[in-house]
């Protein structure tokens, strides 16, 4: 793992962290970032617009949104991209 890997992964710690955790339930706490080409595009926490939303799902959402169609395309997702994932309880 690179240092550029443990700070994306740091940032998903630090999405998770901000995860809505319901009275009674399980404190499920997850945060996503989306990087591509050493830079972040995107990203999430689990249950940031709605209750029991997953936080990839919402990350790819967020990044669907501002995504230049000509710069990235769904190619461009594919190649030189990561999903840094955090699951916190």
């Amino acid at each position: 793992m690179t240092v550029p890997d443990i700070q994306w992964m740091n940032s998903a710690i630090d999405m998770a962290k901000k995860s809505q955790v319901i009275s009674g339930k399980t404190p499920i706490r997850v945060g996503a970032v989306i990087v591509k080409d050493g830079k972040e595009v995107a990203k999430a926490f689990r249950s940031q617009y709605s209750y029991g939303e997953h936080a990839e799902f919402t990350a790819l959402q967020i990044l669907s949104t501002h995504l230049d169609r000509d710069k990235h395309g769904s190619e461009g997702l594919t190649k030189n991209s990561k999903l840094c994932l955090c699951l916190a309880l």
